[in-house]
C-alpha cells in the first residue's frame, strides 16, 4: 500500500521548468488544486476563438442571414476543420442587438460534412488564446456569408437555443434581448469532432443583427488517436 502525499501550497508557489518534476499541490487540509482540461490546452497554446459583428471581431452588430429557419447554404458561421486536424468547441454565444418582424429568434450549432460559405462572407483568422504561442489554426473561418454557398449536410446538433419577445405584442426590439450561451462545461462534455467536418451557427430570425462567438480546442487527430 502507498500513500499519496500533496504538498499544502495555498499562498507560496514556486514554479518549475519544462520536463522538471514537480510535487502536486493542495490546500492545507490536503484537497488537491486540479486545473480544468480546456484550460490546461489554453495553456499549451491549443485553443482558439473566431468572432464577427460588422467585421471580424467587430464591436458593431452585423446583419445575421435573415431566414426564420436555417438555410444550410447561407452560414452565419462556418468552421472548417481539415483532414488530421481535430477540434472540440467548448462555447458559443449569439448577442443579439434586434431582430424583426416575427419576434422569435433561434440559435443552432451543429457539425457535419461539406458546406462552404459564399465568395461574400467575412473572413476571420483563428486568434490563439494564448498570446504568445506561435501555433496557429490549421482550420478556417468566415461569418455572414450570403446565400448560395455549398450546402452543408448536418450530422448532429450541438446547441439549440430560442428567444420570443413579447414585452408588448409589438415589433420593436423593446424587451431584453437575452444572450444565447452554449458551454460544454454546462452539458458536461465537447464533442470531439475528427476532420474533415463543419461546424456551424445561425442566428435565425428576420433581419436579425447582432455578434456571434465560438471558442474551440484543436489537436492533431494523431494526439487523441
Amino acid at each position: 500500500m502507498s500513500n499519496l502525499v500533496a504538498v499544502a501550497r495555498q499562498q507560496s508557489i514556486t514554479r518549475e521548468s519544462q520536463g522538471n518534476e514537480v510535487f502536486l499541490r493542495a490546500t492545507r487540509d490536503g484537497t488537491l488544486f486540479v486545473q480544468d482540461w480546456f484550460q490546461a490546452l489554453t495553456l499549451e497554446g491549443r485553443c482558439f476563438e473566431i468572432s464577427c459583428g460588422d467585421a471580424a471581431r467587430g464591436v458593431a452588430a452585423g446583419t445575421f442571414c435573415g431566414q426564420a429557419a436555417v438555410d444550410t447554404d447561407e452560414f452565419d458561421m462556418l468552421l472548417t476543420c481539415p483532414t488530421n486536424t481535430t477540434v472540440m468547441p467548448y462555447e458559443f454565444n449569439v448577442a443579439s442587438s434586434a431582430f424583426g418582424t416575427i419576434l422569435t429568434q433561434i440559435v443552432v450549432l451543429a457539425w457535419g460534412a461539406t458546406g462552404s460559405l459564399n465568395a461574400t462572407n467575412v473572413s476571420v483568422t483563428p486568434a490563439n488564446l494564448r498570446t504568445d504561442s506561435p501555433i496557429t489554426s490549421a482550420c478556417t473561418a468566415g461569418f455572414l456569408g450570403n446565400d448560395a454557398g455549398v450546402a452543408m449536410t448536418i450530422q448532429g446538433i450541438i446547441y439549440y437555443g430560442g428567444y420570443v419577445s413579447v414585452v408588448d405584442g409589438v415589433d420593436d426590439d423593446s424587451g431584453d434581448l437575452a444572450p444565447m450561451v452554449w458551454s460544454a462545461k454546462r452539458t458536461g462534455c465537447a464533442p470531439v469532432l475528427v476532420g474533415p467536418k463543419r461546424v456551424a451557427g445561425w442566428n435565425c430570425a428576420t433581419t436579425a443583427t447582432g455578434m456571434m462567438r465560438l471558442a474551440y480546442a484543436e489537436l492533431p487527430s494523431s494526439a487523441i488517436a
